[in-house]
């Protein structure tokens, strides 16, 4: 009996280690690419059944992220493997983020045939859906080095260049490693442009074999960003000269590494980029030591830090910051003298940038710690407010107006928002009663301003529909006083710590001013072009006249357009104002777009709808856009051409009805109505094209 119940036990032991045989476990595994932060592979537990992947989430707390039903793995066999079920998650449901901001489930496959080394997950073939390419479950292995990089002697690192403002192109010949062409990873470089105070972005065609090649201009030598990924857009700074040509091979499991959650402290999986030719060694150096430097505090355990500080007590803690960095960087005797000059103008530009963030920082803290509504910890940051010694941080920290920031990156928009510093000229005073104090408001309103300024001292909540209407029946004056803020903070602030008003900071705001006015289609008039001759940098003159020469060029060819109508509202009650504007389109799905002129994700969502109109164009779609006053009419004119649909610029008083109707909170706004005209979807901000194109569909049925 005995000798049968050990024979028994023996047969489950080994029987058991054979089940345990057929199982296996690879943990945080290797990826190549990915086109997104918010999901993440923890481990897989393959097995002869099934295939289950333990992911990761990371999300804003109280947001939704979602997974298709129709997520599949591609394995290196060229099958797809589809989902079958979701542990701790429902298939195409909202799964909302608990206050962590980070969450964990699972998701069931079948099982993978022995042979498959590595497979891609893709939640779905939608462009803005989460894709991780190239898992691995061979665990870390080294990536191939082509032999022209990895033979290539870089030397010591060169001596910066003379800061000049010249202009000219750039050429960078690269190779993405381990790149396949089904990756939808989109590159593209960032470069600054000195003279907008903004990037422009040069798209990055990839051959099948990772190869590439993107000549852009540059005005000066700089550091531009290669961007990588759709969703997730990892970014790689480059230090590029007018005039050379630059040699790189990026490691895209490393860049994947480094912008992981899961393994940015895992071993490297080699450099991050390999380097040949004129300025390869510091290329090397920034994407080499520029990782493992000291920076400037930033996530949920700075806001913890920063949370009920007075602007005083910010102001210490950020510069103590700065400096401890500072001492470090200048310490480090394995530094190059070029990349200690770079990071560091990079380290003070940070920190100026988070001083000029004083009050969203401070909001955003509150927020974190407290769990406070935006509204309500925006007050009680508003009600500290700092004075003009606050801002001698900027000849603490001197860069702003030193001709070498032009290498850095963010320079252009530190420049840009520095006119719009945290202080209150009016010491105080409401937006209502600086109204009254102009002298041109009418004298029916007079009681009204007088009324909310007072309610507005003592945090009472307002009518908010009425206060609209008065800030748009007022937008010219309130404009005027928005200007005469701008020339207080550079007549008491900018001047007195930046060199009473001369040097490259000043030059670039004078630049970024008249290329301002040409962005908002205004053309120069006689004056304008007498001072544009006059600016010192002939790059800006002559960019500046190419602006507004293509500017008249592009007013009279939108005169020649069509694909577009302009429409009036006419004389109609605000309750009948929608109803008017739609119902002709009646027995047609229509997609109403509420946008500015001077909304950025208006303009880049219409962008990228622009291949889905083109394919739905044999569908019964109208497109129908609805702008306010605070779009400036000449602006809005000169835009609208490009954007194809029905039109209307409605007044202050209608816009805000709409928004108060609808629940517009922001733009752009999106609502879809159905075939008889009823609302069928409403979307907060761009959803993206494929969950637009594919509810559109669903209403075209």
């Amino acid at each position: 009996m005995i000798k049968h119940v050990c024979a028994g036990l023996i047969a489950l032991f080994f029987a058991a280690l054979s089940l345990q045989a057929e199982n296996k476990v690879v943990k945080l595994p290797r990826v190549v690419a990915t086109n997104t932060a918010s999901v993440e592979i923890k481990q897989i537990e393959l097995s002869d059944t099934a295939t289950v992947l333990d992911m990761g989430a990371w999300y804003r707390p109280h947001y939704w992220i979602r997974i298709s039903k129709d997520t599949y793995l591609r394995g290196d066999d060229g099958k797809k493997y589809p989902v079958r079920f979701g542990s701790g998650i429902k298939l195409d449901t909202e799964f909302w983020m608990p206050d962590s901001g980070t969450a964990s489930f699972k998701l069931h496959f079948p099982a993978l045939p022995k042979s498959v080394k590595s497979f891609d997950f893709i939640e779905s073939d939608c462009e803005d859906c989460f894709k991780i390419y190239g898992v691995s479950l061979q665990g870390d292995t080294p990536v191939s080095v082509p032999e022209d990089y990895r033979s290539a002697e870089i030397g010591k690192p060169e001596a910066l260049p003379e800061p000049r403002i010249e202009g000219g192109n750039v050429t960078v010949v690269g190779k993405l490693l381990e790149y396949q062409p089904f990756y939808d990873l989109k590159p593209m470089f960032r470069i600054p442009e000195l003279w907008r105070g903004s990037f422009a972005e040069h798209p990055v065609t990839v051959n099948e074999d990772g190869s590439f090649t993107a000549t852009f201009e540059v005005a000066s030598a700089t550091q531009v960003a290669l961007v990588i990924g759709t969703m997730n857009r990892m970014t790689m700074n480059l230090f590029v000269c007018p005039g050379d040509t630059l040699y790189a091979a990026v490691n895209l499991p490393e860049l994947t590494r480094r912008n992981s959650h899961l393994r940015k402290d895992a071993p490297t999986l080699g450099q991050l980029c390999y380097f040949r030719g004129k300025m390869a060694a510091i290329n090397n150096e920034m994407t080499t030591r520029f990782p493992t430097l000291p920076k400037m505090p930033e996530g949920q355990e700075f806001m913890l830090e920063i949370a009920g500080m007075s602007p005083t007590q910010y102001k210490a803690y950020c510069l103590e910051k700065e400096r401890a960095i500072e001492e470090a960087v200048q310490s480090d005797a394995t530094l190059s003298e070029a990349c200690r000059t770079l990071y560091l103008n990079n380290i003070r530009l940070n920190c100026i940038d988070m001083l000029n963030m004083l009050q969203p920082m401070l909001a955003e803290a509150l927020i974190t710690r407290d769990k406070i509504s935006w509204e309500d910890a925006y007050a009680k940051v508003r009600t500290n407010q700092p004075d003009v010694s606050y801002f001698d941080y900027l000849k603490t920290l001197p860069v702003l107006n030193d001709p070498q920031a032009i290498f850095s990156l963010s320079y252009p928009q530190n420049v840009l928002y520095s006119r719009y510093l945290p202080i209150d000229p009016s010491e105080g005073k409401t937006m209502f009663r600086r109204l009254l104090e102009s002298g041109k408001v009418e004298a029916a309103d007079v009681p009204v301003l007088e009324k909310y300024d007072a309610m507005q001292k003592e945090n009472q909540k307002l009518d908010e529909e009425a206060a609209r209407n008065l800030a748009q029946k007022y937008m010219e004056v309130l404009q005027e006083i928005s200007n005469a803020d701008r020339s207080f903070i550079l007549d008491n602030i900018i001047k007195p710590n930046l060199s009473e008003g001369k040097g490259c900071y000043f030059d670039l705001l004078d630049v970024m001013t008249y290329a301002g006015k040409l962005q908002d289609f205004m053309p120069f008039t006689e004056s304008d072009k007498e001072a544009v001759r006059n600016i010192r940098i002939p790059y800006f003159v002559n960019k500046l006249e190419e602006m507004n020469n293509q500017l008249l060029v592009t007013i009279e060819e939108n005169k020649k357009k069509s694909g577009y109508t302009v429409n009036e509202v006419g004389e109609v009650s605000n309750e009948d104002l929608f109803y008017s504007m739609v119902s002709k389109f009646k027995g047609k799905v229509v997609l109403v777009d509420f946008w500015a002129t001077w909304c950025g994700p208006c303009r880049m969502a219409m962008k990228q709808m622009l291949p889905m109109k083109e394919q739905l164009k044999d569908k019964d779609i109208i497109y129908l856009f609805i702008a306010g006053e605070n779009s400036p009419k000449q602006t809005w004119e000169n835009m609208i051409p490009d954007i194809h649909g029905e039109h209307y610029r409605v007044t202050g008083e209608q816009w805000n009805f709409l928004s108060q109707k609808f629940a517009i909170e922001g733009v752009p706004t999106y609502i879809l109505l159905d075939k008889e005209g009823a609302i069928a979807q409403k979307y907060t901000g761009f959803p993206g094209v494929d969950t637009m194109k594919n509810r559109l569909l669903e209403l075209c049925k």
